[in-house]
């Protein structure tokens, strides 16, 4: 029997994460800030063209990836107990 805190088998995932714009729901960019060297993600998409620029920071960023995987694995674990019901 496996702890909440264990999956049977490991977990992998031929999705790459994306992070996307929370203004045009476009995949971002991530750049790398000159000045402090900090990473940071950028549109370049619909919020060009409207002549507005949205950027997130690499944390926020990280964050959302993590959620849509844990998300994922979460899904994952609930087939299987399913199937073994």
């Amino acid at each position: 029997m496996y702890q909440k805190n264990q999956t049977e088998g490991s977990y992998w995932s031929s999705n790459v994460p994306v992070v996307h714009c929370p203004k045009c729901k476009e995949k971002m960019s991530m750049l790398l800030k000159s000045t402090d060297l900090s990473l940071f993600y950028r549109c370049f998409e619909d919020c060009k063209r409207e002549g507005k620029i949205s950027t997130r920071d690499f944390e926020s960023a990280k964050n959302q990836v993590l959620h849509k995987i844990n998300q994922e694995i979460s899904s994952k674990r609930e087939e299987h107990e399913n199937e073994s019901i």
